[in-house]
């Protein structure tokens, strides 16, 4: 209780705050690892400890998402889309905007807009195209989570962990959404 007698309720994502944060530094460690290797060293194993960094960051997404979505779940999926999205793409387009500039010396606008669309202007960008995915698939998601309750709520999430895998399966194999490096080349891989 609080001075006014009211109860405290401690966040859910105030509470995880510390592991999400340590889990995000070994990470950020493993990206950088991962992205050395070949220029500060060529051992094979330390190229496959840091392996596990993408995954990672993925799943630590999904989790600072839920929680999101839970903070703003009075919010429509149109808005809270549009919140999200214009926290990643904003700075994509002015990050796309100043490599064009740097490497292209000028900005000429139907090239610039093909950059945006193909995010190509540099390979790293590849995540933004698998983020913003992610990005549109969990409001969706959080609604199915919390959909049900009680006993049902497990049986259903096994079986959206199942529909999920069938999904992913499908999508490698019969979608192709952008020639990019890595998990944007597929819907919702």
């Amino acid at each position: 209780m609080d001075r006014n007698g009211k109860r405290e309720y401690k966040c859910l994502e105030q509470s995880h705050l510390h592991w999400i944060d340590a889990a995000k530094g070994a990470a950020i460690i493993a990206v950088i690892i991962d992205h050395s290797a070949g220029i500060l060293f060529s051992n094979r194993v330390i190229s496959l400890c840091s392996f596990f960094s993408v995954t990672v960051f993925v799943f630590l997404g999904g989790i600072t998402s839920y929680l999101s979505s839970e903070r703003h779940k009075q919010e429509s999926i149109r808005v809270e889309l549009l919140r999200k999205g214009k926290s990643i793409l904003i700075p994509y387009a002015v990050a796309t905007c100043i490599y064009q500039l740097i490497i292209e010396k000028r900005i000429e606008l139907m090239t610039l807009l093909g950059h945006f669309a193909k995010f190509d202007i540099t390979a790293p960008f590849y995540f933004v195209v698998f983020y913003v995915q992610l990005l549109i698939i969990s409001p969706y998601l959080y609604r199915l989570i919390n959909r049900w309750g009680g006993e049902k709520r497990k049986l259903m999430h096994c079986l959206m962990l199942a529909l999920s895998v069938v999904i992913s399966l499908f999508c490698i194999k019969c979608t192709f959404l952008l020639d990019v490096w890595g998990g944007g080349k597929y819907i919702l891989v």
